[in-house]
């Protein structure tokens, strides 16, 4: 059908002048209705489109949400006592997985020795760390320190060494590279055999501390296959730092006891009985210490005492042992200089607390924990101290007993990498013993009566 049938005579007029619309908004899609429907008006077409089919309201498909979920609700609910109750419907199967397994390996603590350590072995096994980690900072601590030290009262399974905390992920990295079992804190060393390949494999635990690491005193060991303090030997703590090691492993244990206590009003006297012992056990080691560094004339410099020169432990560890001063000056320390530091704090702690009162504030007396307080293995756990039956052993006569032979000092390194020579203890008179001192003051006491006496007469 042509457009001048459809519009009459005028069709060609009305096509050559279209009659002016209505004016709308100059739109992208108004444009394109108004091209498309004179093409279609052109191509004999339909004028109007199909009208699209208008989308579903929201409501009705939320409506059917509800429904289903009220059916499901209905479904749960108990029905009459007489009717079955209706199956839960089944729950849709995780699209992932979760992952297989891992296998884990076998424990090789199962390999390691757990006998006590003899001279050879211990020797021995200083050589193995020391060839090892010589590029890094360390020592060897606790018992074992003490034992190459010439402690014969007690003996070690087990080896523990110190690091800075730097260092700490190093040390277990150059064992493993080496060989060597890691597991958790602890690496197996094999010692014994030809190149070190057989014979048992020993327990070294690592334990590190945060700061403080440079101003310890570290010596060349005795134990070692090149000679005593030989330059190639491992390092170990000097007897100052076992010292004052050994003070903060009684400090931490007094701590953890008076802790207990106070969280724990029902302790039983069982654990009152280990703490008490474990006290002792430590006490005796520190004793030790002070009479091994009287026979070496090994000088302790009050730089590496900060925990056992502190008015914590020097207060409680006097209290508990008289003999602790007359110890402590015999060996070297300066005990009227301690006390003057000790009464000076305490005066001006006073002095703060009364300024406080008044609602002054003076300067407070802030005194730093030394470098071994806070020791830690690498579970991020405190470990000062080895005490257990597994690791150490007392043997008869206690560990306050000295040697009779004495051996050379040691070379030491301090923080600045000097070494320095042996030193020794002037006005120390090692050879006159307990015995020997209460028995001349007894006669000089029956002196000093008689005396008296006849001059009365």
């Amino acid at each position: 059908m042509s457009s001048e049938s459809a519009w009459g005579p005028f069709g060609l007029l009305m096509c050559c002048f279209p009659q002016k619309e209505s004016s709308k908004p100059s739109s992208p899609q108004y444009r394109s209705d108004r091209y498309n429907a004179h093409v279609r008006s052109n191509l004999n077409l339909p004028t109007q489109r199909p009208k699209p089919q208008q989308p579903q309201p929201l409501l009705l498909a939320s409506s059917s949400t509800q429904q289903q979920q009220q059916q499901v609700k209905d479904t749960d609910k108990p029905g009459p006592p007489g009717t079955p109750s209706a199956a839960a419907p089944p729950r849709l199967k995780p699209s992932k997985r979760l992952p297989a397994p891992v296998a884990v390996a076998s424990d090789p603590r199962t390999r390691w020795a757990s006998t006590y350590l003899t001279s050879p072995q211990l020797g021995e096994l200083f050589d193995a760390l020391h060839a090892t980690l010589k590029h890094i900072p360390y020592a060897i601590c606790g018992l074992s320190a003490l034992v190459d030290h010439g402690l014969r009262a007690r003996r070690a399974a087990t080896v523990s060494i110190l690091c800075p905390a730097h260092c700490k992920d190093n040390v277990k990295s150059w064992a493993r590279a080496r060989g060597f079992d890691t597991w958790a804190d602890s690496v197996g060393v094999p010692i014994g055999g030809e190149s070190g390949g057989g014979g048992e494999i020993r327990r070294v635990r690592i334990k590190y501390v945060d700061q403080g690491f440079e101003r310890l005193e570290r010596v060349r060991a005795v134990s070692g296959a090149q000679g005593e303090r030989a330059e190639g030997n491992a390092w170990v703590l000097g007897l100052s730092s076992e010292l004052d090691h050994v003070a903060a492993a009684w400090l931490d244990v007094r701590k953890r006891a008076t802790t207990t206590t106070t969280t724990n009003s029902s302790s039983t006297s069982d654990t009152d009985a280990k703490t008490s012992k474990a006290m002792k056990s430590i006490a005796h080691d520190i004793f030790w210490v002070l009479g091994r560094a009287i026979e070496t004339r090994h000088a302790l410099d009050a730089h590496f005492l900060p925990t056992f020169l502190g008015e914590e432990f020097w207060t409680a560890f006097g209290e508990a042992n008289p003999e602790t001063r007359t110890e402590a000056a015999r060996a070297g320390v300066d005990v009227a200089a301690v006390l003057a530091r000790h009464r000076a704090d305490a005066s001006l702690r006073e002095h703060d607390a009364m300024l406080e009162a008044y609602g002054l504030r003076g300067d407070p007396v802030t005194t730093q924990p030394g470098p071994l307080e806070d020791m830690r293995c690498l579970a991020e756990k405190k470990s000062m101290y080895t005490l257990g039956n597994r690791d150490s052993q007392l043997l008869p006569g206690g560990s306050m007993a000295l040697l009779p032979n004495s051996e050379p000092a040691a070379e030491t390194e301090t923080a600045t990498g000097r070494k320095d020579g042996p030193k020794t203890v002037k006005h120390v008179n090692v050879k006159k013993s307990s015995s020997v001192r209460s028995s001349s003051s007894k006669g000089k006491n029956k002196r000093d009566l008689k005396r008296s006496k006849s001059e009365r007469k």
